[in-house]
């Protein structure tokens, strides 16, 4: 049964109620959900801005505005997010895709494309993976040329990998339960990733309920002063990077220069990338 509810109706209404509850770029939210529920792009959305809902659509988008009214992030909602062209699924089991990781990809995508000048194939390890984000994103922007393998400590999140994995057809990725705190892999990649957990202890606390309160912790925080796992990085990256390698890490906004120095007795050029906000973001090393 169709409702007297159209989309442009629907926009204003959920746009207004998320204004009320303080919720951020709340038009943007409402524009998504709507996008999700009618499986069509922001622009497909406008062309169909008379096209009444279904007794069902209307269902799931007030079961969606309680949820986002309680502070649940829109991704989950919806259960995927849009990254560099492709669509992976998340849950609350693995951290959202950022833009800052968008960021890091870029960089990680020019280096790929260094090497395979030089290279018909190369290997990636990316290491805490989480949702396969990065392993997943190289791989389809460059096919079977880039062989992935991508470690994370939880299996819930190898678990939304793997589903990413088979909803993608990347064949070229694989995915295993690993501690890098705890083990060495047995060979060299010639490009090294990581966005380990970096949030400091001391600043976990401060961080946006939706964030806090419905990301996982263990891929937040390293539970002390951020910079444990590159520790662990400076002592291993030496053993599992190829000789023409290289490895890429996020970080924290004031976190660069701290990295840097841990490398500085390793064979590797560092050099530490600004985000698109001027901010420490992404941190390179070479073999020297």
């Amino acid at each position: 049964m169709l409702s007297e509810w159209t989309s442009v109706s629907m926009i204003r209404w959920m746009a207004e109620f998320f204004e009320n509850q303080g919720i951020e770029s709340p038009r943007l939210v409402a524009e998504l959900l709507i996008c999700h529920v009618l499986q069509c792009t922001r622009l497909e959305l406008y062309m169909k801005f008379d096209r009444p809902f279904v007794e069902t659509e209307l269902q799931w988008l007030r079961a969606a505005v309680r949820q986002i009214a309680k502070g649940i992030p829109l991704q989950h909602v919806t259960g995927a997010v849009t990254f560099d062209e492709i669509e992976i699924n998340v849950n609350a089991d693995v951290l959202i895709p950022r833009p800052e990781t968008e960021e890091v990809l870029q960089v990680a995508k020019r280096i790929v494309d260094e090497q395979l000048q030089r290279s018909d194939t190369i290997s990636v390890l990316d290491i805490g993976t989480g949702s396969g984000v990065l392993a997943l994103s190289l791989s389809s922007r460059f096919g079977d040329r880039v062989q992935c393998v991508g470690l994370d400590v939880s299996e819930n999140a190898l678990d939304m990998a793997m589903k990413n994995k088979e909803k993608l057809g990347a064949s070229n990725c694989q995915f295993f339960v690993a501690d890098i705190l705890s083990i060495v892999p047995s060979k060299q990649y010639d490009i090294v990733l990581s966005n380990p957990p970096y949030i400091p202890l001391s600043e976990y606390g401060e961080l946006e309920d939706n964030v806090r309160l419905h990301e996982p912790r263990v891929a937040l925080t390293d539970e002390g002063d951020g910079l444990l796992f590159y520790r662990r990085f400076a002592e291993i990256m030496d053993s599992i990077v190829s000789q023409d390698g290289a490895f890429i890490f996020e970080c924290g906004w004031n976190q660069g220069q701290s990295i840097k120095d841990l490398f500085a007795q390793q064979p590797f050029r560092v050099e530490v990338i600004n985000d698109l906000n001027n901010l420490e973001r992404i941190v390179v090393g070479k073999r020297s």
